[in-house]
């Protein structure tokens, strides 16, 4: 069943959330303490930072696209959700 199969999934998709997360506040952390001393690299930082939060929006949406899929009334569909 589809649903037993993918459920080992949805940890991994928490953990690599939290991991987003805390990149998120290694850049910001790195670019606040080296922004008075090189701000284009802070900036790059700072960059680095959003693309961590764009990877984790990203990671939400499909969480979000599995929990809609393998509610109760789609328990034993065959098809998998689009690209998650």
């Amino acid at each position: 069943m589809p649903y037993s199969h993918t459920q080992p999934l949805q940890p991994s998709l928490s953990r690599a959330i939290d991991l987003e997360d805390d990149h998120i506040g290694r850049f910001r952390t790195w670019a606040l303490r080296l922004r008075p001393f090189d701000m284009s690299l802070a900036r790059i930082l700072d960059l680095q930072a959003d693309e961590m939060g764009d990877h984790k929006r990203m990671l939400l949406e499909c969480t979000k696209a599995r929990i809609k899929h393998f509610s109760p009334p789609n328990l034993h569909s065959s098809s998998g959700p689009g690209h998650c």
